[in-house]
């Protein structure tokens, strides 16, 4: 229903609209302040990082790369495609849609570049000629003013950070391209990136039968189950708690705690006995190891807490994806 670029961002930012499409991001690090630096890179239908764009999209004219990039595009857009074609879209609506995307994430993605440079360098030589490749909240939504930038990041849970590592010619290019003129290839690649996040929980009777047809391996039943339940939105971190309660038993935490502590202190006593080391550097090292923060065998800020959610069984008319998304929904 969406028909322009506006409704599209409406939609996207939504409380009831569980997914954040055309962006991902992870913390690279902590500075020595604690405070995480936020990488932000393009989560299209055919890439998922920087680094795969780098090497699909570099702008060059040569032909040996240019047919490398063919090829790993191609690849890359398997299961996209394969998604398409479970929902009963022929052989030249699946061709049609492939080279419209492809289009569309060439005119982003030959911007690109592999960030992880920009994350040695600022972070490690710190140096200048990559310095602008950190923004603020403020700048980064000021360079890329089309697309809902603060409240997607806030959506992910990461519009606290005071720094952004992004490549700028990529914020800018993906910028120029988000606009209701594109919106119909937009809509597209929304619809392969719901399929793709979606693929471990819908019925994959369908998309064996495509894989089947195209002599690809399938997935079994066992497998499917597994990796359902294994998904950060679903239960991977319940699995972990109850993996370790019932392999490391009653008081592992406290024993784990107790053996990295006596870590802790060993390396305070060799700082305190080091005879090369002068006394304000062994001061700085007690100092940093008092301040190292103890969390163990949990994720940080606890386990999941699973009493708010109610999951709709099978019986009761239930499915897997539908309770995937409750799940989700909960978990944001």
């Amino acid at each position: 229903a969406v028909n322009s670029i506006e409704e599209m961002n409406a939609l996207l930012v939504a409380d009831d609209f569980p997914f954040s499409l055309f962006i991902m991001t992870y913390v690279t690090l902590s500075d020595t302040r604690g405070v995480n630096i936020v990488a932000v890179a393009p989560n299209l239908a055919l890439v998922d990082t920087l680094m795969e764009g780098g090497v699909y999209y570099q702008d060059t004219d040569d032909p040996d790369v240019q047919d490398m990039m063919a090829t790993a595009l191609e690849s890359s857009a398997a299961y996209a495609l394969i998604d398409l074609q479970t929902l009963g879209m022929d052989q030249d609506g699946v061709n049609e849609a492939f080279e419209a995307v492809a289009t569309f994430e060439r005119m982003h993605g030959k911007y690109a570049d592999y960030n992880g440079k920009y994350v040695r360098e600022d972070f490690g030589g710190m140096a200048e000629g990559v310095r602008n490749s950190m923004f603020t909240l403020d700048e980064l939504c000021a360079v890329s003013p089309n697309f809902p930038m603060r409240e997607t990041l806030n959506k992910l849970g990461m519009g606290a950070s005071p720094q952004y590592v992004v490549t700028p010619e990529w914020v800018a290019a993906f910028n120029g391209i988000w606009t209701t003129e594109n919106i119909n290839v937009i809509k597209l690649i929304a619809k392969m990136n719901v399929m793709k996040e979606t693929r471990p929980f819908r019925d994959p009777t369908t998309s064996n039968a495509v894989l089947e047809d195209m002599g690809r391996s399938v997935m079994d039943t066992e497998t499917f189950a597994y990796e359902a339940c294994d998904q950060m939105n679903t239960f991977s971190v319940t699995l972990a708690k109850t993996y370790i309660e019932e392999t490391l038993g009653a008081g592992a935490k406290e024993r784990m705690t107790k053996l990295s502590q006596d870590l802790i202190d060993t390396y305070k006593g060799l700082a305190a006995n080091t005879p090369w080391l002068g006394e304000q550097s062994k001061q700085q090292v007690i100092e940093k190891l008092d301040h190292i923060t103890l969390n163990v065998l949990e994720p940080a800020g606890g386990y999941y807490d699973m009493s708010g959610v109610e999951l709709v069984p099978t019986e009761a008319g239930g499915t897997l994806l539908g309770n995937y998304l409750k799940l989700k929904q909960y978990h944001q």
